[in-house]
Protein backbone atom coordinates (compact mmCIF):
# COMPACT_ATOMS: atom_id res chain seq x y z
CA UNK A 1 0.00 0.00 0.00
CA UNK A 2 1.61 3.53 -1.01
CA UNK A 3 2.03 6.22 1.48
CA UNK A 4 1.23 9.93 1.29
CA UNK A 5 4.72 10.37 -0.02
CA UNK A 6 4.52 7.74 -2.58
CA UNK A 7 1.47 9.15 -3.74
CA UNK A 8 2.74 12.95 -3.89
CA UNK A 9 5.75 11.71 -5.77
CA UNK A 10 3.92 9.33 -8.31
CA UNK A 11 1.57 12.90 -8.63
CA UNK A 12 5.28 14.99 -9.71
CA UNK A 13 6.13 12.13 -11.76
CA UNK A 14 2.34 11.71 -13.71
CA UNK A 15 2.76 15.70 -14.00
CA UNK A 16 6.22 15.63 -15.78
CA UNK A 17 5.49 12.63 -18.13
CA UNK A 18 2.02 14.32 -19.10
CA UNK A 19 1.93 14.81 -22.89
CA UNK A 20 3.76 18.13 -24.04
CA UNK A 21 5.94 18.46 -21.26
CA UNK A 22 4.99 19.23 -18.39
CA UNK A 23 8.09 19.95 -16.33
CA UNK A 24 7.57 23.57 -15.40
CA UNK A 25 4.17 21.99 -13.59
CA UNK A 26 5.93 19.15 -11.80
CA UNK A 27 8.76 21.96 -10.70
CA UNK A 28 5.58 24.07 -8.91
CA UNK A 29 4.46 20.59 -7.39
CA UNK A 30 7.89 20.32 -5.85
CA UNK A 31 7.77 23.94 -4.77
CA UNK A 32 4.70 23.60 -3.09
CA UNK A 33 5.77 20.91 -1.39
CA UNK A 34 8.91 22.93 -0.14
CA UNK A 35 6.96 25.79 0.73
CA UNK A 36 4.67 23.15 3.41
CA UNK A 37 7.53 22.68 5.26
CA UNK A 38 8.68 18.87 3.29
CA UNK A 39 12.29 18.36 3.05
CA UNK A 40 13.97 15.22 2.25
CA UNK A 41 16.81 13.98 -0.07
CA UNK A 42 14.01 12.23 -2.43
CA UNK A 43 12.28 15.74 -2.90
CA UNK A 44 15.86 17.66 -3.56
CA UNK A 45 16.88 15.10 -6.82
CA UNK A 46 13.66 14.92 -8.18
CA UNK A 47 14.21 18.65 -8.25
CA UNK A 48 17.62 18.40 -9.66
CA UNK A 49 15.94 15.93 -11.80
CA UNK A 50 13.18 17.90 -13.24
CA UNK A 51 15.50 21.23 -13.53
CA UNK A 52 17.57 19.12 -16.18
CA UNK A 53 14.31 18.67 -17.90
CA UNK A 54 13.80 22.57 -18.62
CA UNK A 55 14.32 24.26 -21.66
CA UNK A 56 17.63 26.55 -21.48
CA UNK A 57 17.47 28.07 -25.09
CA UNK A 58 19.01 31.73 -25.38
CA UNK A 59 19.81 31.49 -21.99
CA UNK A 60 22.67 32.54 -20.44
CA UNK A 61 24.64 29.56 -18.86
CA UNK A 62 24.57 31.01 -15.17
CA UNK A 63 20.87 31.89 -15.42
CA UNK A 64 20.38 28.14 -16.84
CA UNK A 65 17.63 25.64 -15.01
CA UNK A 66 21.22 22.93 -15.73
CA UNK A 67 23.32 24.49 -14.11
CA UNK A 68 21.02 24.77 -10.82
CA UNK A 69 20.18 21.43 -11.28
CA UNK A 70 24.09 20.40 -11.43
CA UNK A 71 24.64 22.40 -7.99
CA UNK A 72 21.56 20.78 -6.21
CA UNK A 73 22.76 17.13 -7.73
CA UNK A 74 26.56 18.23 -6.48
CA UNK A 75 25.48 19.61 -3.24
CA UNK A 76 23.16 16.22 -2.22
CA UNK A 77 25.15 13.95 -3.75
CA UNK A 78 29.31 15.16 -2.31
CA UNK A 79 27.87 16.01 1.32
CA UNK A 80 28.26 14.66 4.72
CA UNK A 81 26.94 12.04 5.21
CA UNK A 82 25.57 11.19 2.00
CA UNK A 83 22.27 10.27 1.22
CA UNK A 84 21.70 6.38 2.03
CA UNK A 85 18.66 5.97 0.40
CA UNK A 86 18.26 3.73 -2.72
CA UNK A 87 15.49 5.57 -4.94
CA UNK A 88 17.30 8.54 -3.72
CA UNK A 89 21.18 7.56 -4.95
CA UNK A 90 19.62 5.91 -8.45
CA UNK A 91 17.43 8.96 -9.32
CA UNK A 92 20.83 11.31 -8.47
CA UNK A 93 22.68 8.59 -11.40
CA UNK A 94 19.89 9.05 -13.13
CA UNK A 95 20.17 12.98 -13.36
CA UNK A 96 24.05 12.95 -13.59
CA UNK A 97 23.61 10.56 -16.75
CA UNK A 98 20.73 12.83 -18.37
CA UNK A 99 23.13 16.00 -17.39
CA UNK A 100 25.75 14.18 -19.59
CA UNK A 101 28.23 13.56 -16.62
CA UNK A 102 28.01 10.03 -16.27
CA UNK A 103 31.94 10.66 -14.48
CA UNK A 104 30.40 11.84 -11.56
CA UNK A 105 28.59 8.47 -11.03
CA UNK A 106 31.80 7.15 -10.11
CA UNK A 107 33.17 9.71 -7.80
CA UNK A 108 29.42 9.59 -5.97
CA UNK A 109 29.54 6.03 -5.33
CA UNK A 110 33.06 6.75 -4.39
CA UNK A 111 32.48 9.37 -1.97
CA UNK A 112 29.41 6.74 -0.83
CA UNK A 113 31.42 3.99 0.01
CA UNK A 114 34.25 5.78 1.79
CA UNK A 115 31.42 6.96 4.16
CA UNK A 116 30.59 3.93 4.54
CA UNK A 117 33.68 2.47 5.76
CA UNK A 118 34.08 5.51 7.85
CA UNK A 119 31.02 4.51 9.80
CA UNK A 120 32.13 5.06 13.65
CA UNK A 121 32.25 0.82 15.00
CA UNK A 122 33.26 -0.90 12.00
CA UNK A 123 35.34 -3.25 13.03
CA UNK A 124 36.55 -4.06 9.48
CA UNK A 125 38.31 -1.63 6.91
CA UNK A 126 36.77 -3.65 3.33
CA UNK A 127 32.83 -3.14 2.76
CA UNK A 128 32.46 -5.92 -0.17
CA UNK A 129 28.80 -5.09 -0.45
CA UNK A 130 29.65 -1.19 -0.46
CA UNK A 131 32.47 -1.88 -3.42
CA UNK A 132 30.03 -3.99 -5.65
CA UNK A 133 26.87 -1.17 -5.31
CA UNK A 134 30.09 1.50 -6.69
CA UNK A 135 31.08 -1.32 -9.55
CA UNK A 136 27.11 -2.15 -10.43
CA UNK A 137 26.58 1.84 -10.64
CA UNK A 138 29.59 2.78 -12.66
CA UNK A 139 28.72 -0.18 -14.64
CA UNK A 140 25.07 0.99 -15.11
CA UNK A 141 26.65 4.93 -15.98
CA UNK A 142 29.11 3.29 -18.47
CA UNK A 143 32.48 5.29 -16.35
CA UNK A 144 34.84 2.70 -16.88
CA UNK A 145 37.47 4.84 -14.95
CA UNK A 146 34.93 4.00 -11.57
CA UNK A 147 34.34 0.64 -12.55
CA UNK A 148 38.04 -0.28 -12.49
CA UNK A 149 38.95 1.38 -9.42
CA UNK A 150 35.87 -0.52 -7.78
CA UNK A 151 37.01 -3.52 -9.78
CA UNK A 152 40.56 -2.99 -8.54
CA UNK A 153 39.57 -2.19 -4.29
CA UNK A 154 37.33 -5.59 -4.69
CA UNK A 155 40.19 -7.79 -6.01
CA UNK A 156 42.66 -6.27 -3.42
CA UNK A 157 40.50 -6.11 -0.09
CA UNK A 158 38.32 -9.46 -0.33
CA UNK A 159 40.84 -12.28 0.13
CA UNK A 160 39.58 -15.61 -1.29
CA UNK A 161 37.40 -14.55 -3.93
CA UNK A 162 39.10 -14.80 -7.32
CA UNK A 163 35.80 -13.98 -9.30
CA UNK A 164 36.96 -10.44 -8.45
CA UNK A 165 40.00 -10.58 -10.22
CA UNK A 166 38.46 -11.24 -13.47
CA UNK A 167 36.05 -8.35 -12.47
CA UNK A 168 38.87 -6.30 -12.38
CA UNK A 169 40.58 -7.85 -16.06
CA UNK A 170 37.11 -7.27 -17.60
CA UNK A 171 37.31 -3.52 -16.22
CA UNK A 172 41.00 -2.86 -17.56
CA UNK A 173 39.85 -4.51 -20.96
CA UNK A 174 36.54 -2.83 -21.35
CA UNK A 175 38.41 1.02 -20.44
CA UNK A 176 41.64 -0.30 -23.59
CA UNK A 177 38.58 -1.06 -25.63
CA UNK A 178 36.85 2.28 -25.63
CA UNK A 179 40.09 3.92 -25.31
CA UNK A 180 41.12 2.61 -28.85
CA UNK A 181 37.95 2.91 -30.25
CA UNK A 182 38.23 6.64 -29.32
CA UNK A 183 41.27 6.91 -30.51
CA UNK A 184 40.37 5.26 -34.05
CA UNK A 185 37.52 7.93 -34.65
CA UNK A 186 39.60 10.88 -33.11
CA UNK A 187 42.39 9.93 -36.11
CA UNK A 188 40.51 8.12 -38.39
CA UNK A 189 41.62 4.48 -38.62
CA UNK A 190 39.26 2.49 -40.77
CA UNK A 191 38.06 4.69 -42.81
CA UNK A 192 37.72 3.66 -46.31
CA UNK A 193 37.41 0.19 -45.20
CA UNK A 194 33.85 -0.41 -44.72
CA UNK A 195 31.62 0.10 -48.05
Amino acid sequence: MSTPFDRKNQQVWDTLNAPGGGAKQALQLIARRLKKGEKGDYLTAMRAFILSHLPTAGLPLQASPLTESLHLLNSLAFRTPPPKDTDTIRLIEMTYIYLGKKEEIGKFHEHLYKARIATPGRTKSIDEVGLKEWYSGCMRACDWTGMQKAAMALQKGVMGNRGYYFWAVAACFIMVVCYIFCLRDEIGWGEGLVS
